[in-house]
C-alpha cells in the first residue's frame, strides 16, 4: 500500500512539474517574448511580461514552495521596460521587477 502511495505521488509531481513548465512555456508565447526551447521552469512561476523581453540558452527558473509569497518566482517587465537574460542563467525564488531595464550577462547563476 506504502508502495501505490510513493508510485502516485511521484506521478502527481511529474505531471504537476510538466504543467508549471508548459504554462511558464504559453505566457512567454502570449507575450512575444525571444526565448530558445531548452529553457526551463521547475516549480511555480508568474509572468508578468508588458515590455521587450529576451532570454538566453539553457536559462533555468526554480521555485520552492519553500519561498515567501505564495512560494514562486516572478518576472514582471513593464510596458517600454526592457529585460535580457544571458545564455546559460538561472534564478531561484527571485522577483525580476523591471521598470527600465536590466540585462543580465551570460552565466550568471
Amino acid at each position: 500500500m506504502i508502495r501505490v502511495y510513493i508510485l502516485c505521488k511521484r506521478l502527481i509531481n511529474k505531471i504537476r512539474s510538466i504543467l508549471y513548465q508548459e504554462e511558464a512555456i504559453y505566457e512567454l508565447k502570449k507575450s512575444k517574448v525571444n526565448f530558445y526551447k531548452d529553457i526551463r521552469f521547475l516549480g511555480p512561476s508568474i509572468l508578468n511580461i508588458k515590455g521587450i523581453c529576451t532570454i538566453g540558452r539553457g536559462f533555468i527558473c526554480v521555485s520552492s514552495l519553500n519561498c515567501i509569497d505564495y512560494g514562486c518566482s516572478k518576472i514582471i517587465v513593464k510596458p517600454n521596460a526592457k529585460l535580457t537574460i544571458g545564455n546559460k542563467c538561472g534564478i531561484s525564488n527571485v522577483l525580476l521587477h523591471c521598470y527600465n531595464n536590466i540585462e543580465i550577462g551570460n552565466y550568471v547563476n
